[in-house]
């Protein structure tokens, strides 16, 4: 607890130092009067050495006066520093009081602060223990699925090591084949034998101005249309319910031009040769299978010169549709799409027919 000291009253101090400054003047007009005194007797003197005692006695008296005065003021200022140093002892004194109540008040703040902080830590620490039981059973499950993650991805780089070693081994049987294949002057013939079959086949292709013709040739004898819908680029005439070789020519015409695409079955988007053939009778409510080789079983067999409109032209890997005289239609391959061709009877497996 700190003690305030009274602060000395100002009215006090300037009467001390009015008193003080009277009686330094008081003194030195007493001095001063003495001095005059001292020379009005000096002319009544005989002599000049008493005259000289006197005067060193009066400047005696005057240095004995100035330095009283001296001290006088010395003291009056030393008076002057203590009162200073005295208002600023007592406003120090104000100010640490000031921060003694509000350091008290911020303490009993953070008293209150740290009860609740108490309180609050006491019902976290239940929380935490539920929570920890429950932390725990996760930590233990996801322990487990970790360790199954870790046992089941053994496995896969386990086998994915036997697939990989493998397939080193069949590239390596299938370079050794490739390479004997082409050393083997019968697989190098049978290679020129398939080329050659391809550029026949394109030789089989009819300019545009045949196809046009034969398009004209069908559509003449195929039946009227009973209703359209929108492909992805025209309309294409949807086959009426009767079923003829006939209609079956007619509908396959209008897919010339679309993409051929391997695998594929889609008449506008894209399709191969079987696929063709597969998506042609299915919109006849026909089911065919998608492999060139199975049409080759599919209906019943003709002789070429008894063929017909919309029967199946049956190669050692590939299909059209007859349009009659010596032309069919089919997917021939991604560069031209589906278009018409010539009947090459020098490939020509069978013929069938399916209606």
């Amino acid at each position: 607890m700190h003690l305030k000291q009274k602060k000395p009253k100002q009215g006090g101090q300037k009467l001390v130092i009015r008193v003080m400054a009277i009686l330094l003047v008081l003194m030195f007009v007493l001095s001063l009067g003495s001095q005059i005194v001292l020379y009005a007797n000096a002319a009544e003197l005989d002599g000049t050495g008493e005259l000289k005692a006197r005067h060193a006695q009066l400047s005696d008296q005057r240095k004995r006066c100035e330095q009283a005065l001296d001290e006088q003021h010395n003291a009056l200022e030393r008076y002057q520093l203590l009162s200073e140093l005295d208002e600023l002892v007592s406003a120090q004194i104000e100010v640490d009081t000031a921060l003694v109540q509000r350091t008290d008040e911020e303490v009993g703040w953070l008293n209150k602060a740290l009860d609740e902080l108490l309180t609050a830590a006491k019902d976290e620490e239940v929380v935490l223990e539920c929570g920890q039981e429950t932390l725990e059973r996760r930590q233990s499950d996801t322990e487990q699925q970790l360790s199954e993650k870790k046992s089941a991805l053994r496995k896969l780089r386990s086998r994915l090591q036997k697939e990989t070693s493998k397939r080193a081994d069949v590239e390596q049987k299938l370079s050794r084949v490739i390479e004997e294949m082409r050393n083997d002057p019968s697989c190098q013939d049978a290679l020129e034998k398939l080329s050659q079959a391809d550029t026949d086949l394109e030789g089989d292709i009819l300019s545009e101005e045949a196809q046009e013709e034969s398009v004209r040739r069908v559509s003449a004898r195929g039946s009227e249309p009973a209703q359209t819908q929108e492909s992805g680029q025209d309309s294409v005439v949807l086959p009426e319910t009767g079923v003829d070789g006939d209609a079956v020519a007619h509908y396959a015409v209008q897919f010339i031009g679309c993409p051929y695409k391997w695998g594929g079955d889609s008449l506008t988007e894209g399709c191969d040769c079987s696929g063709f053939i597969k998506g042609v009778f299915q919109s006849f409510g026909i089911e065919l299978p998608h492999f060139s080789g199975a049409l080759q079983h599919a209906g019943t067999p003709v002789e070429y010169e008894d063929a017909q409109l919309g029967d199946l032209i049956c190669y050692d890997g590939h299909v059209g549709i007859y349009l009659g005289n010596d032309k069919m239609v089919n997917a021939f391959d991604s560069k031209h799409g589906i278009i018409i061709c010539s009947v090459n009877v020098a490939r020509l497996v069978t013929v069938r027919r399916i209606v």
